[in-house]
Parts: structure tokens; C-alpha cells; sequence
């Protein structure tokens, strides 16, 4: 079964664990930028944030 390692970084700490973990489990790894047409940095605010701008 193959796996895929999907993550969103604003600074770059999360893509280097998602990197690490793609490579130790041999997973394929997609950044997430934008989800249903939305920018995926603005989405990730309104829904950890509370963030509505």
C-alpha cells in the first residue's frame, strides 16, 4: 500500500518533519496550498485561528 505524506508550512518547520517522515516510511509527499480553490495559508488562519482576514 503506498502512502502520502500531505502537509502546509508557513515557516517551514512542518515540511522538514513531513520530509523526515516521507522519507523514513517511503511515502510520496504533496505540500497542501490551496484547498478548493481557497489559498491554504488563509483557510489554516480561519480554522486555528479564528482568523477571519
Amino acid at each position: 500500500m503506498k502512502s502520502l505524506v500531505v502537509f502546509f508550512s508557513e515557516t517551514g518547520n512542518t515540511q522538514k518533519v513531513a520530509e523526515e517522515i516521507a522519507k523514513q516510511t517511503e511515502a510520496e509527499i504533496e505540500q497542501l496550498r490551496e484547498f478548493g480553490g481557497f489559498p491554504a495559508a488563509k483557510l489554516f488562519k480561519i480554522l486555528f485561528r479564528g482568523k477571519h482576514g
